[in-house]
């Protein structure tokens, strides 16, 4: 029996990048510290969603600043999906590739699809509940 077999599951760097595609990028941050947190890094864990967040932010913040315009959309995308593929490689590949190949399982694509749409549910709530009445709020202020 392998050393890692009875070790839990970790998201692979392309779940985080089907989390990103389909999910933002507050999928793959979710599964980052998932796996830092099942590798008995807690610390880690916290930082990267600390880290996530602030790289999201700045991400939002730059797409307020281009048009709003479909044509745009794309690249945010993309940009999104890059970002959780190079930071997965360099922050955990090596790790996930040991736990692997040692045995240790991983989570399917499916698994990453599925914390793709709870992220993006959770994003639109978000968006309902604070941004809007906010939007409103601050509309209704103005004029």
């Amino acid at each position: 029996m392998n050393k890692l077999a009875s070790s839990p599951r970790l998201y692979t760097v392309n779940g985080m990048m089907v989390g990103a595609a389909l999910g933002s990028l507050v999928a793959p941050i979710y599964m980052a510290a998932h796996n830092y947190a099942a590798l008995g890094k807690p610390e880690l864990a916290k930082r990267i969603v600390r880290s996530g967040l602030i790289v999201y932010g700045v991400i939002l913040a730059a797409s307020l600043l281009l048009p709003q315009t479909i044509t745009w959309a794309p690249l945010f995308i993309v940009a999104q999906v890059a970002i959780a593929g190079f930071l997965g490689n360099r922050l955990q590949g090596p790790a996930i590739d040991y736990h692997q190949s040692n045995g240790g399982e991983a989570y399917g694509l499916g698994q990453a699809v599925l914390v793709a749409l709870l992220a993006g549910l959770a994003l639109m709530f978000i968006l309902l509940v604070i941004a809007l009445p906010l939007s409103l709020t601050m509309q209704s202020l103005g004029g």
